[in-house]
């Protein structure tokens, strides 16, 4: 069982199962009784979004080179991401309204970075969701490390993390 949000930029999900299974789960599951059919469109954006999956060998090797540059970059620089294996970095933060402030101020200077607040996380444990993709250039992880940086300089207390 999968979504097909997050993996294929699109919505709803599949289950791959035998066919014993799947009429187990049509008949027996209350989530899919009283659904709607995924519209046409959706399943042809998933089916091309696979096509392109299955060619992207340079994509995969690129976004790893850039995952690896990030988590440098922001390990020299000294911010919590969770060791972070992953294309999205959790920078740690600190309370609701440091992460609103800090997603604020990277917006302003054209970073758009979620942030995530309790009740989503922790009290205290907010966090920038900062995603890299294979098409970030070095100098755009230059520059997010850069507004990252002065963010943190000038949001009071950034990085200011306690336990619930």
């Amino acid at each position: 069982m999968a979504g097909a949000g997050k993996a294929f930029g699109a919505l709803g999900g599949y289950v791959a199962a035998s066919e014993v299974v799947a009429t187990a789960i049509k008949s027996q599951s209350r989530s899919f009784i009283f659904t709607t059919a995924m519209p046409p469109v959706i399943l042809a954006a998933i089916l091309e979004a696979l096509d392109i999956i299955r060619g992207a060998d340079a994509l995969r090797a690129q976004l790893r080179k850039n995952m690896a540059a990030l988590r440098k970059l922001l390990a020299e620089q000294g911010f919590d991401y969770l060791d972070s294996r992953s294309h999205i970095f959790p920078v740690m933060t600190g309370g609701n309204e440091c992460t609103r402030r800090a997603c604020e101020a990277l917006l302003e200077q054209g970073i758009f970075a979620q942030g995530a607040i309790y009740p989503s996380v922790p009290p205290n444990q907010g966090r920038l969701r900062v995603t890299v993709l294979p098409q970030h250039t070095e100098e755009d992880l230059h520059r997010l490390m850069r507004a990252l940086v002065a963010v943190r300089a000038s949001v009071k207390g950034f990085g200011v993390l306690q336990e619930a």
